[in-house]
C-alpha cells in the first residue's frame, strides 16, 4: 500500500492527536488543515465525532478526494457526506487495526 497524505477535520484536541498518531503509526502521512497542503492530500478523513463547523463540512462534502468518515453514531452530518458523489468510507473503528483497513481501500480510490 502507498502511503497516503489524509487531510484530517476535527476538532482539535486529544482525538485529533490520537487520530494523528494513528496515521503516523500506519506509516501515512497526517496533513493539518490548516497547511498550504492541505488541498493536495490524498484523501480527507472526516471525524464526526467532534465538532465541525458548517464551513468544514460543506468543504467536505464538496470535495471529491476520497473521504474516511469516522461515526460512532448516525447523524445529519454523516447521511449529508455519505450522499457525497465521490467515494466515501464509513469507519466505526478508528483504531490502528480499523484505520488500516480503511486506508488500505481509499489507497486503490485515491
Amino acid at each position: 500500500m502507498n502511503n497516503l497524505d489524509i487531510v484530517i477535520l476535527g476538532s482539535p484536541g486529544e482525538r485529533r492527536e490520537e487520530l494523528t498518531n494513528t496515521i503516523k503509526a500506519i506509516g501515512h502521512t497526517p496533513v493539518p488543515t490548516d497547511s498550504e497542503f492541505a488541498g493536495t492530500g490524498d484523501a480527507i478523513l472526516v471525524d464526526l465525532d467532534t465538532a465541525l463547523t458548517e464551513s468544514e463540512l460543506q468543504n467536505a462534502e464538496l470535495d471529491a478526494r476520497p473521504m474516511l468518515v469516522v461515526a460512532g453514531a448516525v447523524s445529519p452530518a454523516l447521511r449529508r457526506l455519505m450522499a457525497r458523489s465521490a467515494d466515501t468510507l464509513l469507519v466505526t473503528d478508528p483504531s490502528e487495526g480499523g484505520l488500516r483497513t480503511a486506508l488500505a481501500t481509499a489507497s486503490g480510490l485515491a
